[in-house]
């Protein structure tokens, strides 16, 4: 992992083995540390293996300030045999994190002591073979968390209590390709769409996420936006290409951006 300086140059943050491949990031200020989700596309890293590849679903931890490895916890055993790619964490108001699971219909949960247990697993969150899934996650401090589900464009609220009862809050153009999520108010959700889409959403609610519009959208251009970040009142998107890396694009892109949005 890296990080953005102050002076705009990338600076190392941490290069621990245990990172096969950093998929969503979560700095928890609160606790001063900073989350990663960890998953494994086969061939996509110079750290892959078998044993890991479209199998691994882990979390690991660091101290923001030094960036030492607080813990790791392996998710994918709690499921030992089936497909795994673990994706975004979120946190919420206790210290407890969630976890997506892109290739299981599997939302991960990591109380503050650091036990791992299967939050929620629901056949209506799977998706086909090969296909990512659940993607991106945020935390909502009214009690519930937002899910985007790749394959299919829908965005689901997911109580804390009766985990039976996710509703969709809304599916469609808007939804489709939905990856990063970053809750920039209690009513507003900007939403990275990346694939064909390519393109920065902010949504609105006005009923408490039982519903939601699009509010506005910034169009990134070709470069498959994948995450959303804030610092003080800017904006931030991810250049992620990602599509350039898994169609296995030759010569590989030499530049990757980090850009300010316009919202």
């Amino acid at each position: 992992m890296a990080r953005y300086g102050p002076t705009v140059r990338i600076l190392p943050f941490t290069d621990d083995n245990q990172l096969v491949s950093t998929t969503g990031i979560f700095v928890d200020k609160p606790r001063n540390r900073i989350l990663t989700a960890i998953g494994d596309l086969a061939g996509n890293s110079r750290r892959t293996t078998l044993a890991t590849q479209y199998k691994l679903a882990a979390l690991a931890s660091y101290d923001r300030t030094t960036g030492k490895r607080l813990s790791y916890v392996d998710l994918g055993k709690l499921r030992p045999g089936a497909s795994h790619f673990a994706n975004d964490p979120a946190v919420d108001q206790q210290g407890n994190v969630y976890v997506t699971d892109s290739f299981a219909p599997i939302i991960y949960k990591i109380d503050p002591q650091g036990t791992a247990s299967v939050f929620l697993e629901d056949s209506r969150l799977a998706a086909p073979a090969g296909s990512f899934g659940l993607n991106g996650i945020v935390f909502h401090p009214g009690g519930y968390l937002l899910v985007g589900k790749y394959d299919e464009g829908v965005l689901y609220k997911v109580p804390l209590t009766s985990l039976g009862q996710f509703t969709r809050v809304g599916s469609g153009s808007v939804f489709t390709s939905a990856d990063g999520l970053f809750l920039a108010d209690d009513n507003t959700l900007l939403i990275a769409a990346n694939g064909k889409t390519n393109t920065v959403f902010w949504v609105r609610t006005v009923d408490g996420w039982a519903t939601a519009k699009a509010a506005g959208a910034f169009p990134t251009g070709d470069v498959f936006p994948s995450a959303i970040a804030r610092t003080g009142a800017d904006v931030y998107v991810l250049e992620s290409h990602v599509n350039a890396l898994l169609g296995g694009q030759n010569p590989p892109v030499a530049r990757f951006g980090i850009r300010r949005g316009n919202f």
